[in-house]
């Protein structure tokens, strides 16, 4: 497809809730996702693969991933995306967290529920009036920590709002 993009996309992802009784009972969610490209999407269904090119954002109520390239892998019973790689001028914004993660890659493995950030010499966590850089970054979406890496070296950070 040639030229500027928008397609919406329907993620079914699992949660919980508790019922009057104070049992913990699965809900399912559906998550929408907005995929826009200033410049070509390509398809490949046969991959399971849509893929956008120049000035992408991937956008849902939780989070906005921005790159120059985005790889959207789509799950093979077709119930929604797996996973998201972006190269190129990265960022990951969570604006109800108020977190911003920028690099070079990001790897967005939705059934783990973490986000990754490399960037090259590093990436760049902000949030709050904190600033944290490393080689490598992995977001936990279950329990919002962060972990920071560089070679062997790996410090796991929990990031709470006050």
């Amino acid at each position: 497809l040639q030229g500027p993009k928008r397609i919406l996309l329907a993620q079914p992802r699992p949660r919980f809730a508790i019922n009057p009784l104070g049992d913990l009972v699965p809900i399912r969610k559906i998550h929408r996702y907005t995929v826009t490209s200033s410049s070509d999407v390509v398809m490949l269904p046969r991959q399971r693969l849509i893929r956008l090119l120049d000035d992408c954002r991937v956008t849902s109520e939780e989070l906005v991933l921005g790159a120059d390239r985005i790889d959207v892998i789509l799950s093979e019973d077709g119930g929604g995306v797996s996973e998201v790689r972006g190269s190129g001028r990265v960022s990951v914004h969570r604006p109800l967290e108020g977190t911003l993660l920028v690099g070079d890659q990001l790897r967005y493995a939705m059934a783990q529920g973490h986000l990754e950030v490399t960037g090259n010499p590093h990436a760049t966590l902000v949030k709050g009036g904190t600033t944290g850089t490393m080689r490598r970054m992995r977001l936990h979406e279950k329990d919002r920590s962060v972990e920071f890496f560089r070679g062997l070296d790996q410090v796991q950070i929990n990031l709470e709002q006050k």
